[in-house]
């Protein structure tokens, strides 16, 4: 049986209500942000918001030391070898 693939992509609110910065309030897949988002960008094509980049700040992060170990891993499988970046 054929199972859809959920759409990518999240669910950005926005309001601003008296349309200025300091009125707006921005939830994202339900959850508010609007406290800790200190800027954003939309791109939009098509007439519609095809992507944004939200960038927020943190206080803290908690990673368990799975995810940890995945992202390190992924990081350096990224970064050129020493040889390479230092040109020999």
């Amino acid at each position: 049986m054929f199972t859809p693939r959920p759409p990518m992509g999240a669910h950005l609110v926005v309001r601003s209500p008296e349309a200025h910065a300091h009125s707006t309030r921005v939830w994202l897949n339900g959850q508010e942000i609007s406290k800790c988002l200190t800027a954003m960008s939309l791109t939009i094509g098509d007439g519609q918001v095809t992507h944004a980049d939200l960038t927020i700040a943190v206080s803290h992060i908690d990673v368990d030391a799975r995810t940890l170990a995945a992202l390190t891993a992924l990081v350096e499988a990224r970064m050129p070898a020493p040889e390479e970046a230092n040109g020999h």
